[in-house]
């Protein structure tokens, strides 16, 4: 009932406009960032005092077969889910003033900040604590164990209240991206032309947000959490690669690129597309599994709207 009730409010704030979601986001980032620099303040003064290479690949479980390289990948995974949101920046293109210049920007600014305070919290977390008792007490809460070592007297549950912003900053982000992005294949005639209507209040696609709020509800209360999050984990691995697939197609034909846009070296699709099939190979058999059954069932929806709107669809 908490969770249905969490996403309601998350979809409510999505409908109210793009102002209220953007100020809530701002606000629920700032939280988070303050309890990620909590866990790297209080265990500076363990920094530099463990052996970092030190690795054992069994503690981590059966899925890394014994083999470091697939224990990395399995972390890799794991971490990929974390990085969720820096893709659906585009989806707001239109709501962003020059967005040609700053959205690229923007992107990268956010990746190489997320990726260095990640790493932080990852040196933090193993400096302080051994990773085998990590893994153990992932369930509990890593972060905070490592408080409750580095910093005894530290008020930890001040950390279930940063917890709660940081999954409504990853919630709200998703609904307002994936409304943008539903009602933008509706403008292109992809799905019913309904999930593009827009609130005449709001100006918000409300009906592209209760679909979303709709199968949220149906996944999260039929699958467990780390099994959603390896299966979305997958899916935005499929779309990378079919990404970086695209941008390596669209510059092999050397077609003149817009003034002001941004241009990568062939070489960095390639490596993208090459870095997602890797992380693929350590996705979990569940996550692989739901994916099968998840992506034929959108397959098929898809299929059914174009054969029941074949006007439309041939646009």
């Amino acid at each position: 009932m908490v969770r249905v009730a969490f996403l309601v409010i998350v979809a409510g704030v999505a409908y109210w406009g793009i102002q209220a979601s953007s100020v809530t986001n701002v606000i629920c980032t700032l939280i988070e960032i303050t309890g990620l620099l909590v866990v790297i303040v209080v265990a500076l003064p363990y920094f530099g005092k463990v052996n970092y290479l030190d690795f054992d690949p069994g503690d981590i479980g059966e899925a890394t077969t014994g083999l470091p390289l697939m224990a990395i990948l399995s972390g890799g995974v794991l971490a990929f889910y974390a990085f969720i949101g820096f893709e659906d920046l585009a989806n707001v293109a239109e709501e962003v003033k020059d967005a040609r210049r700053i959205l690229p920007r923007a992107i990268i600014i956010a990746l190489l900040v997320a990726a260095v305070f990640y790493g932080l919290v990852a040196i933090a977390a193993v400096s302080v604590v051994p990773h085998d008792q990590l893994t153990d007490q992932q369930a509990k809460g890593p972060l905070l164990l490592v408080v409750k070592i580095a910093a005894p007297n530290f008020p930890v549950g001040i950390f279930s209240i940063i917890a709660l912003f940081a999954v409504t900053n990853t919630a709200l982000v998703n609904f307002v991206m994936g409304s943008r992005l539903i009602y933008g294949m509706s403008r292109q005639r992809l799905v019913p032309e309904v999930l593009g209507r827009v609130h005449p209040k709001r100006a918000t696609p409300h009906a592209a947000i209760i679909l979303i709020l709709v199968v949220t509800l149906v996944l999260t209360l039929s699958l467990k959490k780390a099994t959603l999050a390896g299966t979305t984990s997958f899916i935005l691995l499929v779309v990378f690669f079919v990404v970086n697939v695209s941008l390596v197609i669209i510059k092999r034909r050397k077609d003149p690129a817009d003034e002001g846009v941004l241009q990568v070296p062939l070489v960095v699709p390639i490596l993208g597309a090459v870095t997602t099939v890797v992380l693929a190979l350590a996705v979990k058999p569940k996550a692989l599994i739901s994916f099968c059954i998840l992506a034929p069932a959108g397959i098929v929806v898809y299929l059914l709207y174009r054969l029941l709107s074949p006007a439309r669809g041939s646009e």
